[in-house]
């Protein structure tokens, strides 16, 4: 867990750099933020969420390793906004976001790749619809299990 204010600083200050140097409005930055965590300032997240926004941001390429805006091309990589859509789907179906074993295990199955980081924009797109998929058959089913009890 996070202990000292000045680490949740540091990763707070991580996502407004990513923010700012991709040049994202303010307002489209809280619209981000209240669509993965509910909440429209960083200042809110706990300390896991600001570790897997900051992951997000990292894995689409806005940040380097240190933290730094990223400054290449984005080229084939998926965007914050897949990316985001990913995590919230993994969190839906009770797994730990992007960096969740059963997340790995389900982009090996359905895009041939080893961990969701070697997702490009094309493999991205397969895994959100196959993940969609699974988790809209398992509200249907748990949705005629509970009419089947009722009656």
């Amino acid at each position: 867990m996070l202990t000292k204010k000045s680490e949740k600083s540091r990763l707070i200050a991580k996502i407004h750099i990513a923010i700012q140097k991709k040049g994202v409005t303010e307002e489209a930055y809280r619209e981000w933020l209240e669509k993965l965590f509910n909440v429209r300032s960083s200042k809110y997240l706990d300390e896991s969420q600001l570790i897997q926004a900051v992951e997000i941001l990292t894995s689409a390429g806005w940040l380097d390793g240190n933290g730094r805006g990223a400054t290449s091309e984005q080229g084939d990589r998926p965007s914050a906004k897949q990316w985001a859509k990913l995590a919230a789907l993994s969190r839906q179906m009770g797994w730990d976001g992007l960096e969740d074993k059963a997340l790995s295990t389900f982009c090996k199955r359905t895009a041939k790749v080893d961990s969701p980081r070697f997702l490009n924009r094309n493999k991205i797109r397969v895994v959100i619809s196959a993940l969609q998929k699974w988790h809209n058959s398992l509200d249907k089913k748990a949705a005629k299990t509970t009419t089947n009890e009722g009656n």
